[in-house]
């Protein structure tokens, strides 16, 4: 619907026409996979929930943060859910400060 501005207005009228109204669109995909070319994937997807949001008139959208690695050469999501031992608390914050605020901070 995002590139047609017809399907867009039936889909619209559609809703109106049952009484229906959309109070948040939802978008969980992992803009911080340690895979460059998947979070890519799910930015993109992100940016158009928000966009199909806004088009919509919908005020709402619920976002997944993201998960990133352990490291910058992970290959799958990790994060740390338990201070024990003593090196997941540095692991912790490194994904704070190395990944998530560094992608929150840009994405404004």
């Amino acid at each position: 619907m995002l590139a047609s501005e017809k399907e867009l207005k039936e889909f619209k009228k559609k809703l109106d026409d049952q009484g229906f109204s959309i109070s948040a669109l939802s978008c969980h995909g992992n803009p911080l996979h340690p895979d460059a070319a998947v979070a890519k994937g799910y930015v993109d997807i992100s940016k158009r929930t928000v966009e199909l949001a806004a088009k919509l008139g919908v005020p709402v959208v619920i976002d997944f943060s993201g998960c990133p690695g352990d490291s910058d050469t992970a290959k799958y999501p990790n994060w740390v859910t338990c201070p024990w031992p003593p090196e997941y608390l540095d692991m912790l914050d490194w994904q704070w400060e190395k990944k998530v605020t560094p992608f929150w901070d840009r994405a404004r």
